[in-house]
Order: C-alpha cells, then sequence, then structure tokens
C-alpha cells in the first residue's frame, strides 16, 4: 500500500475516532478562574479531547481552566487581541474559547471534519476547512455565525491567511494542488499543483512566498506571490519522512518543517530554499507555531504526549508534557483589563464609523507600555521639546535631546524593519512659506544624523542573507515640487554604510515615497517639459501624509507632532514647541498596520510625471522592490497598557468604508464655518458644508477614523477638557492665496459648547497669533473667542450676553509662552531674537487632548479643519494622565494664563458660582423641581431668577429649590449676588428622560 493509502486512512481514522468521543458532552463547568496575564501556548490533543494550555514563562506551571474540554479538537488559532482561541474539531465542530478565563463560551457545528483553521489578519473571521466536503467555512468572530462556504479542492486539510488580509491558500490533500482564495469575492482565484498530498500551509510574515510541506513527497513547495511567477512553485526543498506541519519565525527568515514519519524538524532558510539544519524532537511531530518573538518554535509530537521547544538560535530542544495526540499549535496573549470607560466610547463609536479599517487603520489592543527613553525617569516617555520651561533664551534643549536619543536608541535595536512617515515641506522657489523658511521634503540636520546613526548601528548586526528594510514615508503637499526621492534613497545608503564593510550595502533595503493623495489644486496644464498650474476657484481636497511615526519591528513606536525640520526645532533660538510620546508592544504594531496600508496606496501609485498633482515619487536602492507590507509582529507583552492606535486615510486612497453605518449629524448654521475667500476655499468635508455635495463628507468620515475618535473623546468628559493645538481654527486667515480651510470643525466646537452648559471646564493653548513662521492663522485670539462664542449661541439658544457669562464660567483662552518672557530671546544661525520681537514669538505644534485628567489623545491630528493622514494614540491611564500635567501642561499653562483673554478662574461672570443642579420629579408629574446650590465670592445672600418670570433668594452654601409650573422646557437661571452685583447663568433643559445640562437628576 503506498504512503499516500495509509496517510489517507490514517486521515479518515482519525476523523471517525472523535466523532464518537464527542457525543458525551464534559462535566458542567466549575466556576471560572481568571488566567494570569502572559503568553500562552494553546494545544489541540485530538487523542482526549482536551486543549491544553501553557504559560510560555514558565510551561510546565498550572494554568487556571487547563485542560479544557473540547470534542475533536484539530487546530487551533486566537484571534489578534488574544481574547479568543478557536479550535477546530474533526468531529465538525468549532469551539470558542474565552481565553481570560479558559472556558468554553459557545460551540456550534458547521460542517464535516475540520482539519484547519486560518484567522483573518483583523480578526473578524476565521476561516475553517471542511475535510469531507471539500470546502472552507467562514465564521464571522463577532456573532459566531457561519455566514459563508467556500468550494476548494478535494480533502482540503491545512489553510493560511495572507498577511494583507486579502487571499487564503488551502492545501487540498488529496487534489495535490493548493486552492487561494480571494477574501473578498469568497471564490477560489487560482489552483497551483505541487507535490503529493500537500497538508500543511504557511505564509511568510510579507507575504511573498507561501510553504506547503507534502506529506508523501517528502518536500515542501515553495510559491512565489510576487512578481513574474506570482502564483507558481519556485522551489521544491526536500526534507525529511512525511512532512505534515510547518511554522515560520516572525522575521520570515526560516521554516521550520516537521517531519511526522522522521520524528524531526527540518529547518529551512528562506532566503535560499535550502535545509539548514535538522532537529530531532520527539515521536511523530504533527504541527508548529513559532513564539511572538522568534525565539522559540514550539512542536506537537503526537505520539509523545508532549510539546518540543526549539531555540532558534542554539537549535536546543527542551519539552514538557500535554494531552494525548497534540496537533493544532497557537500562541496568543491574556492581558488583565481595567475599566476604561473613555476608551469603551471611543471604540464604540469607531464600530459605527469605520467598523471596515479596524486592524488596518484604527485598532484596540492591551498589553502594552510607556517607553521612557531614560529608565531613570519614568515620565520620559512623554517627549515633549525643545523642554525649556522655564528658561530664555533656551540653549541646552534638554528635550530635544533627549527626543534624538530615543530615534538613536530604538532604531538601533531594529533587527528587521525600520518605518519612518513625516511631512515634507515642497522644495519650489522660495519655498512654500515664500522664502521665509526652505523647503524641507526630507529629514535634515540634528533629525536625519539620528536617523543615519540608529541606522548604522542596527545595520551592523544584521547576518549576511537578510535584509534591514527601511521605510520612508513622506507627505508632499505640492508634489511638483517635492524633493528628490531616488536621490535622498542613494545618499541615506551611502551615510548608513560609511565605515561598513561593502557587503552590507546589499543588506539594506530603502525605499524613499513623496506622496500626495489629494491636489490642493485642480487644474493643470501640461506643456512640455514644464507645467502651468492653475488654481481651483472651490472644492479643491488636499491630502498628503501628514503623520509622524518611528516604528521599529513593529515592537517600538513615537508618534505625536514634530516635524523631522531642524531649521525649526534645532537650528534656531526660536524652537517650537511640540511632542511625542514613545510606546512598546501591540500598539506599535498597530501603528505599522497603519503605514502598511498607506504602503499599498504608495506602490500601486509609484510613479508620476511631471507636473502631475497627485501619486508618488518613489526612490529605492538597488535590489530593493517597493516594501508595501512590513509584518506587523505580535510582540511579547511589555505591559498592561490598553492602547487605542487611530489614524486616517485622508482623501484620496479609500473613498469609504463600505461596512460603515455612520450618520453625518445635523449641523445648524454650517454656513458658519465657510470660509469666504474668492479663490482656493476647499472643500468642507469635515463639516458637510461648503462644496460638499451628496455624501461627500459622511463617506470623509468612514475612513477617517481619528476624526471620529477625537469628537468622541470630547463628547465623553465629565469635568474637564484640555487642549495643547497649533490650532482650532481653520486656515481661511493664512497667508497661502491658495490654501483655505473652513475657519472650525463645527461639530468639535459644538460638542465644546455643550460641555460648557453642563460645567465642564475647558483650557485652550494655541500658537502665539500671527506666528510669523506660520504656526498661527490666526490674527487674534478673539477670532477664536468669537467662534466658540456663536456655537454656543446656537447650541443652547442662549443671548450673546449669556453665552458670555457662561464662557467665562467654563473657559480658558491663552495662546503660548514657555517663560516669563512675551517672546524667545537668543541668537543662533544667523537669526537673533529680543525680548518684543514680533519675529520670535511662541510656535506651539503639539495635537494633544485631555478630558477628566485621566484620557488623553496624542498625535498629528490637528483639530482645525484638515484632510490629511494622520496617527495618533489614545490612552485612557489616570497615572499618566497625571504625568502628563506635571511635566508639560501645568507649566504651559503657568507661562500662557498671562496671555489668557478669557480664564474662568479669574473672569467676571464666575460669582456666584453654581455649585449644583438638580431636577427633581414624580415618574407621572408635569412639573419638575429644581434645586440650586451656589456659593457667593464673599459669602451672604444671592437672588435666582428661574428664567419662568419668578424669583427666590437663596443663601451661600445652600440649596434655594423652585417648581417649574410651567412644566418641561428650556429655562435660563440667573443669579445675582446681592453684596458685589455678579451675577451669573446656568442653562438647563428639562424633561422627564432628565435635564440636559444639571449636574445630577433625582426622580422621586
Amino acid at each position: 500500500m503506498s504512503v499516500l493509502c495509509v496517510l489517507t486512512l490514517a486521515l479518515l481514522e482519525l476523523a471517525a475516532v472523535p466523532q464518537v468521543r464527542a457525543a458525551s458532552a464534559p462535566a458542567a463547568a466549575a466556576q471560572a478562574v481568571a488566567v494570569p496575564p502572559g503568553t500562552y501556548l494553546y494545544v489541540g490533543n485530538s487523542g482526549d479531547n482536551t486543549l491544553s494550555v501553557a504559560n510560555t514563562a514558565n510551561p510546565t506551571a498550572t494554568v487556571p481552566g487547563s485542560p479544557i474540554a473540547i470534542g475533536a479538537p484539530e487546530a487551533v488559532a486566537v484571534t489578534p487581541d488574544g481574547a479568543k482561541a478557536y479550535v477546530a474539531g474533526n468531529n465538525g465542530g468549532i469551539s470558542d474559547v474565552d481565553t481570560a478565563t479558559d472556558t468554553v463560551t459557545s460551540t456550534l457545528f458547521s460542517g464535516p471534519s475540520h482539519l484547519g483553521i486560518a484567522m483573518a489578519v483583523d480578526g473578524r473571521h476565521a476561516y475553517f476547512t471542511n475535510s469531507r466536503a471539500g470546502t472552507v467555512s467562514v465564521l464571522d468572530t463577532s456573532s459566531d455565525t457561519v455566514t459563508g462556504t467556500i468550494p476548494v479542492g478535494r480533502n482540503p486539510y491545512g489553510i493560511a491567511a495572507a498577511p494583507n488580509g486579502r487571499h487564503l491558500y488551502v492545501a487540498d490533500n488529496v487534489s495535490n494542488a493548493v486552492s487561494v482564495v480571494d477574501t473578498e469575492t469568497n471564490a477560489v482565484a487560482d489552483t497551483i499543483p505541487v507535490g503529493v498530498a500537500p497538508i500543511a500551509v504557511a505564509v511568510t510574515p510579507d507575504g511573498s512566498k507561501v510553504y506547503v510541506p507534502n506529506a508523501t513527497s517528502g518536500t515542501v513547495s515553495v510559491i512565489s506571490t510576487v512578481g513574474a511567477a506570482k502564483d507558481k512553485v519556485i522551489a521544491t526543498v526536500p526534507v525529511g519522512t512525511q512532512p505534515f506541519g510547518v511554522a515560520i519565525t516572525p522575521d520570515g527568515s526560516h521554516a521550520y518543517v516537521e517531519n511526522f514519519g522522521g520524528n524531526t524538524v527540518s529547518v529551512i532558510a528562506t532566503a535560499t530554499d535550502t535545509v539548514s539544519s535538522t532537529v530531532t524532537v520527539g515521536t511523530h511531530p504533527y504541527a508548529a507555531v513559532a513564539s511572538p518573538d522568534g525565539s522559540r518554535v514550539y512542536v506537537g509530537n503526537s505520539d509523545s504526549k508532549s510539546v518540543s521547544a526549539i531555540d532558534t538560535a542554539t537549535g536546543a530542544v527542551s519539552s514538557f508534557p500535554v494531552g494525548a495526540h497534540p496537533g493544532g499549535l497557537a500562541i496568543g496573549r491574556v492581558v488583565t483589563k481595567a475599566a476604561t470607560p473613555y476608551l469603551d466610547a471611543v471604540e464604540a463609536k469607531l464600530r459605527q464609523s469605520s467598523p471596515g479599517l479596524e486592524h488596518t487603520v484604527w485598532e484596540r489592543t492591551d498589553g502594552n507600555a510607556l517607553d521612557p527613553a531614560d529608565p531613570a525617569d519614568p515620565t520620559s516617555w512623554i517627549l515633549d521639546v525643545p523642554g525649556c520651561f522655564g528658561k530664555n533664551p533656551c540653549k541646552d534643549r534638554p528635550g530635544m535631546n533627549r527626543f534624538l536619543g530615543k530615534i538613536v536608541a530604538n532604531l538601533s535595536a531594529a533587527k528587521h524593519t525600520i518605518d519612518i512617515s513625516a511631512l515634507g515641506l515642497p522644495e519650489f522657489p522660495g519655498s512654500l512659506r515664500f522664502g521665509i523658511i526652505p523647503g524641507i521634503a526630507f529629514p535634515d540636520g540634528g533629525y536625519y544624523e539620528s536617523i543615519v546613526q540608529g541606522t548604522r548601528n542596527a545595520l551592523a548586526g544584521q547576518p549576511a542573507g537578510s535584509h534591514l528594510q527601511v521605510r520612508f514615508l513622506m507627505g508632499a503637499g505640492y508634489l511638483p515640487f517635492s524633493g528628490d526621492a531616488p536621490g535622498y534613497a542613494t545618499k541615506f545608503v551611502k551615510d548608513v554604510t560609511q565605515g561598513l564593510s561593502a557587503g552590507y550595502a546589499q543588506r539594506l533595503w530603502v525605499n524613499v515615497a513623496e506622496m500626495t493623495t489629494s491636489a490642493a489644486v485642480t487644474a493643470k496644464i501640461y506643456t512640455g517639459p514644464h507645467t502651468v498650474v492653475l488654481p481651483t476657484l472651490d472644492g479643491a481636497t488636499p491630502s498628503w501624509n501628514h503623520s509622524k511615526l518611528y516604528v521599529v519591528d513593529g515592537d517600538t513606536a513615537l508618534t505625536g507632532g514634530i516635524n523631522p525640520f531642524s531649521q525649526q526645532y534645532i537650528d534656531t533660538p526660536k524652537p517650537v514647541t511640540d511632542m511625542m510620546i514613545a510606546v512598546k508592544g501591540p500598539a506599535a504594531s498597530s501603528a505599522g498596520k497603519f503605514l502598511n496600508r498607506m504602503w499599498r496606496w504608495v506602490c500601486g501609485r509609484r510613479k508620476a510625471r511631471s507636473g502631475d498633482m497627485e501619486g508618488v515619487w518613489l526612490g529605492a536602492n538597488t535590489g530593493s522592490p517597493c516594501l508595501q507590507n512590513f509584518p506587523a509582529t505580535d510582540t511579547a507583552i511589555p505591559g498592561s497598557e490598553p492602547v487605542l492606535s487611530v489614524a486616517s486615510l485622508g482623501v484620496g486612497v479609500q473613498v469609504k468604508d463600505p461596512a460603515s453605518t455612520f450618520q453625518f449629524p445635523a449641523i445648524t448654521d454650517v454656513q458658519q464655518a465657510n470660509c469666504l475667500a474668492l479663490s482656493g476655499s476647499f472643500k468642507d468635508l469635515i463639516n458637510n458644508g461648503q462644496w460638499a455635495t451628496g455624501t461627500d463628507a459622511r463617506d470623509f468620515y468612514t475612513v477617517n477614523p481619528d476624526l471620529v475618535a477625537q469628537h468622541a473623546l470630547v463628547e465623553a468628559a465629565k469635568s474637564s477638557i484640555i487642549l495643547s493645538q497649533q490650532d482650532v481654527f481653520g486656515g481661511c486667515y493664512g497667508k497661502l492665496p491658495f490654501y483655505r480651510l473652513p475657519y472650525m470643525d463645527l461639530q468639535l466646537f459644538d460638542d465644546l459648547a455643550r460641555k460648557m452648559a453642563q460645567g465642564v471646564k475647558v483650557r485652550i493653548v494655541v500658537s502665539t497669533p500671527r506666528q510669523p513662521d506660520d504656526y498661527s492663522v490666526l490674527d487674534s485670539l478673539e477670532q477664536e473667542e468669537e467662534g466658540l462664542r456663536q456655537r454656543v449661541m446656537v447650541v443652547t439658544g442662549m443671548d450673546e450676553s449669556q453665552a458670555t457669562q457662561l464662557m467665562h464660567r467654563t473657559l480658558q483662552l491663552a495662546s503660548l509662552r514657555t517663560s516669563e518672557g512675551g517672546t524667545w530671546e537668543g541668537k543662533q544661525n544667523g537669526i537673533t531674537c529680543k525680548q518684543g520681537s514680533d519675529s520670535c514669538t511662541y510656535a506651539l505644534h503639539t495635537k494633544l487632548v485631555m478630558v477628566d485628567d485621566k484620557a488623553f489623545y496624542i498625535g498629528s491630528r490637528n483639530l482645525y479643519s484638515a484632510m490629511e493622514q494622520d496617527h495618533g494614540y489614545i490612552i485612557e491611564d489616570a497615572a499618566a494622565a497625571q504625568q502628563l500635567r506635571q511635566k508639560f501642561l501645568d507649566p504651559e499653562w503657568k507661562f500662557s494664563k498671562d496671555t489668557a483673554i478669557v480664564d474662568w478662574t479669574t473672569a467676571s461672570g464666575t460669582w456666584p458660582r453654581v455649585d449644583s443642579v438638580i431636577q427633581l420629579w414624580a415618574p407621572d408629574a408635569d412639573q419638575p423641581t429644581v434645586e440650586v446650590g451656589a456659593t457667593t465670592q464673599k459669602g451672604g445672600s444671592y437672588t435666582v431668577e428661574w428664567g419662568d418670570g419668578t424669583s427666590s433668594d437663596g443663601e451661600s452654601g445652600q440649596v434655594a429649590s423652585h417648581l417649574y409650573s410651567e412644566g418641561f422646557g428650556s429655562y435660563v437661571i440667573t443669579l445675582h449676588d446681592k453684596a458685589t452685583g455678579d451675577f451669573s447663568t446656568q442653562t438647563v433643559i428639562l424633561a422627564k428622560e432628565g435635564c440636559t445640562f444639571c449636574t445630577a437628576n433625582d426622580p422621586r
């Protein structure tokens, strides 16, 4: 009898036995016990119908809930967030395991004999092979329901998902082929002949190759997924007897092939597709999985009741016991989750607006850590520059030194990938700033030197035959005047490899992309080698990369607002005040996924012609392909920090999220945001206003989840909102004749107005108005104050006087100062700053939102109307928020408050201070009673005008009450201090459902 017949019979026998065992239900489960945080290995034991769970830090230690009773476990996969483990049953069952308690939450039966499972990259679907039916079942992981069935070849066994989420690869065991499934159509797009009895599949992290063990042939077929050889076998690698499984290390350098009949593992070097070593393990090795950090490969030994752990650095093997016939293996993380009401509120909004962009453009992860630049300073994850509060002139720049040092440290640790994104200033004659600041299309000065040094350090440790891959994504506001991308790539390679031996240049792949996804001007005329560009009169949608990211190996990330322009931050006596933060853990991988999405757009549009206003100029060193996909590394757990990574696709990358249920909110008096410039006004997608038509604005929001997230974060505030921003007003006041943004984000201003009416205190600090280097578009702070006052009137129904009083009670509005002086002082790089010099005022470029001293956003998205690609993190951690206040926000206000034109702590209209407003009503009553508690400035009595024509008196520190005989409705309560004559107001909207602007509701 042939080996194929033996294998086929063995598979049928394995398929038959567990179905009998599954007939008896497991005993009632004991009360669930929480599983400690850690990285866990899940092993399906088909011989005793259990799932073993082992902590990879101590595999022999007891894990609560393990082993878990599950019918016929054959294959296992874990969701990207580590919350669920799905087990494919040879009896046709699909079990969902809650990894936090290691309990089965649901089991369904979808088809005969599930032998393989693959988890989609975004975790929204799991795919199960139905061996006897010749199909693949599609499971929706949000509802645990089967939503589709895909016909494939005969006896499908192993299955794997491509990193880009677009394709599945299915080993058709009897058809001797691999089916390529398009996940957008859920249909087979191609069939690739391989060896005899293919049984497993694995895809390299970069998606370029697929490895398929052929059990009868004793070989591994290597399939290319790119280039001229796409979907063709490019190598056939002889291995041991009956290769049954394959696992690829996270760096993609090696494939570990389990030889069932030889009790060995063949290690294939993927660079050459040759066997580099052979490792002896237990009896009948069946399947394997690599650890997230690549240090171990775990092998299930079917007839040894054990798992072998192979040290990938040394080849040493250790083993630990599991159940009978261990087969499918998977690894996932378990983290301790604290209550996160702010993140929950934001995430709920994102699931409405952008569900289809989860795990690519936005993603929530746990197990992260804030990453201090100085281990001795736990606050140094905050990378604020220049770090000179109270110092003028600013000579030492401790913040900038720390930031540049962190760049070097992070990049030096790179093993595989360095991912950098930034804004580039156009380099046309006179520059974007008309000669004030030269164009800077690529990192320069100290930034460039730090990037080169860190990359050189990483490259020096790169082994021969491998590649350190580096990407620069540079946003180009005006593509025809962007820099020299090929020249930048060439120079960077030369500078990095200086001092290293010649072979190191071949170990470095570099891509530099200068890109514009949507033009600021829409008309252009090609005239031979030259181009005449005409400004649009209306409706342009300018969009380019505006994110600032340094992501290394999907393990560490820096994000925030700092531009890599040394002339504005380092080589000047008037440095910009700005901030990045350092994070490590899965959130770094989330940022990398966003950059992968952008690079897929870049690599699809890598060629532009002279004069094109949209597209990509790409530079790459010799031998480097377009690097459209860096592996989204699943890192070890460095901490317990929940982080929401939120980004945006701007305009031109993707029109909309077809899965979105988002409805654009109705905005009253939307024309208040209109930029009335005669030329160059942009389409108002932020407010569904000027020039926006149809579903333009709604669709824009569905692919820009960070905009939705910022709104949701502000809406979640209960007591305070702090905004540290370049501006919150748009660019209609700007110097550039063809760069006209809407005045304001009306949803943001309306949210702020509602919150102030509820008594929430709001602080706003922005750049100095008329800042000479274009870090402000305001002529005065009063413009911003008036814009907010108008929205308070719209939202609350107040008149101008009442709106002003509300703002005086709840608002602080100032422009930046970092020292006692009103301007910078000092001399550097030919620039002299003296006290009082209009050319040396303070520039602020932070993009920071904090609510209730508990949750905050830091990233690159401005709060003024903008349409670029951006990225940031939302973190909910009261201790971290306190560090942020002490290190940056409190010093910022200490010096800036002298410029405040509104300050609720000092302004008139603050007294009498409203302490509480409570609505009292019986369930069947139509006349509510309201209690107002207030404090006067000097003690004593006050008069309350209740807004219905009646009044009464109250005493400071006590409560005054009133029955509204006119019933529910909107009322403006005015309090008059009898001693001083001061007055203040409070709007209330009374309804049976409760009071909108009260501090509490008390049904009686």
